[in-house]
């Protein structure tokens, strides 16, 4: 009898139903497009760390609880985890304008560096808001576009 390979479906916040495989392409390629750099080893670590915040929602998860759920992923330690996350956050921040699509994005003038957790919670809702426009069709895009403006 064969073995048929499923794929993972996911349900996220707002009725978004994606794969994990198209999630985790969607969220390299827009951890890319703010300005983190994947040369940096944290780069991968802090993705693991988006996936899981969106998944579980990351208003529920403390950012310490998300290092260690991440470090225990790829076998180290918690703590060289952080250190490549937060220097992957502070120097993507100087070398892509202060993160200017997120500010942009959110319309503010400027953002300040973010600590970790901040820049998580930025990226998170950046993903889910432009999957939850993917997902509606032409008539609801203009009738949500009224209502921003």
């Amino acid at each position: 009898m064969e073995n048929l390979q499923t794929e993972n479906i996911l349900n996220l916040r707002d009725d978004i139903v994606i794969s994990e495989a198209e999630l985790r392409h969607i969220v390299t390629s827009e951890m890319i497009r703010v300005g983190l750099m994947p040369s940096l080893t944290g780069f991968r670590y802090f993705k693991e760390m988006v996936l899981i915040s969106l998944q579980q929602k990351y208003d529920d998860i403390k950012t310490m609880r998300l290092y260690a759920m991440a470090a225990e992923l790829f076998g180290i330690r918690a703590d060289a985890l952080e250190r490549s996350v937060r220097t992957l956050v502070t120097s993507s921040f100087y070398t892509s304008n202060g993160f200017a699509i997120l500010s942009k994005f959110f319309g503010f003038s400027s953002i300040e560096l973010p600590s970790v957790g901040q820049a998580l919670t930025l990226i998170n809702e950046y993903i889910i808001f432009n999957l939850f426009e993917q997902s509606m069709d032409k008539t609801e895009k203009r009738v949500f576009a009224r209502r921003v403006r």
